[in-house]
């Protein structure tokens, strides 16, 4: 009897949805909110999901990334119930994983239609990883000799094969047992460009590379594949920690190379979280939930490996509570928008303003834009939070025009996540509609990053902005992998130099030489300058030398609530601050 686990918060329709799955033949497990549902999940694993979307404290999308980080869970079938059905909504949810995405009002015999597929296409995809793991099992093994290593992909065979060792390791106090959890990066982009079939075969070819250079090593290891993207490498007790970085190191030396899978040419990132026994762990569930830890602070630190750290734990759990915070506070819409004056060294007044975001949580305080973006970035919410502050610094910039201050530009950060978005372009333009501000007005700022990750999508919709008549800057520039073609190719109207290079021009000659040569650049260019970061007088009277156009930084002001930022408008005095 398959197992169907129903999260909704409306009692009226999971007792309905209850009693018509009952009548169907299923066990069926309920829960009245986010939290409650994840923990049910993670204790009795059910053969399925249904989950609203928009419920208190953790919604929907944080039950599927909740689901989706630990690998005895993130391979059940989640389908989605809500209201929400516009296609950013699909999309952001199947970008999260989901099977299936189901509009209220509902028929229950659509609901049961898409079960019964979601149980049916498991159960196939279980036979098939059966059929394809005895398959690789005979290839791993044979040409193994006596003496090669053991390489499986049994789970039992691991903890069985972990249990020994342990065992072994009493006798030898300064020894460890290393446990590797490696992930495939971009498994689910890789999934969605090339079909599963092909990212399963992929996976598999990574497998074999592993248990090729395990042998060509000799060394004794056992793998086992956890979830749909996790695998599992139990190394051979040892007393050298010099040893396992080797290992790691040719690991990732494997991947260098190109998967050719169903014809596709495919280039794999690889990341690894490292847990060892009996230091960080003596039970089996205990270590390789530490290696899961390690391997989601590699992820978010965007590193390839990482050991366990206890304190990863504490900033695991912070990221969690930031997460749920952040969820609410999207819908509450509880951030504040911040403004620092960007000022004309010619015109000597202040030329523009750029919206930096504020979040003074109530719950745990002020939590800084360095923390929450990346956060919001990786759950999706960023769309939402970019949306908010785009309109807000419009009708702000709107409002000061219509106090006759025409010639201040208001700058806006593009996420390189809001460009995945296929309906940025159309958004921006609503918004500049709604608040009535002219184009011309608005400056949008994309790092690095954005562009050279997306070249071709960036360029068109950059191409489709300046047709609006918006302003592009190139944000942080000279800090990650832009070259001159970038600036050639890419319809940049300002250049903003990374604060960086500007606190190191009175007393390092490499960074005056760079802020030099960019200057020089821009001005061949026909491109704005912007200095980022600028406190002292010294900073501001080279850049002057050099012909910077304009200055930002706390030299004339840090970013202030606009009640501040008015008063500064109107108050300002070039002179003051150079005198």
């Amino acid at each position: 009897m398959a197992s169907i686990l129903i999260i909704e918060d409306e009692p009226q329709i999971s007792l309905s949805l209850e009693q018509f799955l009952k009548l169907h033949g299923f066990h069926v497990l309920t829960a009245e909110n986010g939290q409650k549902g994840v923990e049910i999940a993670q204790s009795q694993l059910p053969d399925l999901v249904l989950c609203d979307i928009m419920m208190p404290e953790l919604d929907g999308y944080g039950v599927r990334e909740k689901l989706a980080i630990h690998h005895r869970t993130d391979s059940i079938p989640f389908i989605f119930l809500t209201a929400k059905a516009s296609l950013d909504n699909l999309r952001q949810g199947m970008n999260l994983g989901a099977d299936d995405y189901i509009t209220k009002p509902f028929k229950f015999a659509d609901v049961l239609t898409s079960i019964e597929a979601r149980l049916k296409r498991q159960k196939s995809l279980s036979l098939h990883y059966q059929q394809e793991i005895k398959s690789l099992e005979t290839l791993l093994q044979s040409d193994f000799q006596a003496n090669a290593i053991n390489s499986s992909l049994s789970q039992l065979d691991i903890q069985q094969q972990f249990n020994l060792q342990v065992k072994a390791l009493k006798s030898a106090r300064t020894a460890v047992i290393p446990l590797l959890l490696f992930e495939i990066g971009q498994y689910l982009e890789i999934s969605s460009s090339y079909g599963h079939a092909t990212t399963h075969a992929l996976f598999s070819k990574v497998v074999e590379r592993f248990g090729q250079y395990f042998q060509n090593q000799n060394i004794e290891t056992i793998m086992s594949r956890l979830g749909s993207h996790h695998l599992a490498l139990l190394l051979p007790l040892t007393e050298q920690s010099d040893r396992i970085t080797h290992i790691v190191n040719g690991l990732f030396t494997t991947l260098e190379k190109d998967f050719h899978c169903n014809q596709q040419s495919i280039k794999v990132q690889g990341y690894l979280g490292i847990a060892l026994a009996t230091q960080d762990g003596e039970d089996w569930e205990s270590l390789l939930d530490k290696a899961e830890i390690a391997l989601q602070h590699t992820l978010q630190q965007k590193q390839s490996y990482q050991y366990y750290d206890s304190s990863f734990q504490n900033q695991l759990s912070r990221r969690y509570q930031i997460e749920n915070l952040l969820r609410s506070a999207v819908k509450q819409q509880e951030f504040e928008l911040y403004f620092q004056p960007q000022v004309s060294i010619k015109e000597r007044k202040i030329v523009g303003a750029e919206a930096l975001i504020r979040w003074p949580n109530s719950t745990i305080g002020a939590i800084s834009p360095v923390e929450f973006i990346p956060i919001a970035e990786a759950s999706s919410s960023i769309h939402e939070i970019g949306t908010w502050v785009l309109s807000k610094a419009c009708q702000q910039a709107q409002s000061w025009r219509l106090e006759g201050i025409l010639d201040l530009k208001v700058s806006v950060n593009i996420s390189s996540i809001q460009l995945s978005n296929s309906q940025l372009v159309e958004e921006i333009q609503t918004v500049l509609e709604e608040t009535h501000l002219p184009p011309y007005c608005l400056d949008l700022e994309l790092t690095e990053s954005a562009f050279v990750k997306y070249p071709e999508e960036t360029r068109n919709i950059m191409k489709r902005l300046k047709e609006l008549g918006i302003h592009l800057s190139i944000d942080d520039f000279g800090t990650g992998y832009a070259s001159l073609s970038y600036l050639q190719s890419f319809p940049f109207d300002t250049i903003k130099i990374d604060r960086c290079f500007i606190r190191k021009i009175t007393q390092d000659r490499d960074s005056l030489a760079i802020v030099e040569s960019i200057t020089k650049l821009a001005h061949k260019l026909k491109l704005g300058i912007v200095a980022e970061g600028v406190e002292k007088v010294e900073e501001l009277k080279i850049l002057q030398k050099y012909g910077c156009d304009t200055i930002q930084g706390y030299f004339f002001s840090p970013p202030c609530p606009v009640d501040k930022f008015h008063q500064l408008l109107h108050d300002f005095s070039f002179g003051k601050y150079i005198n």
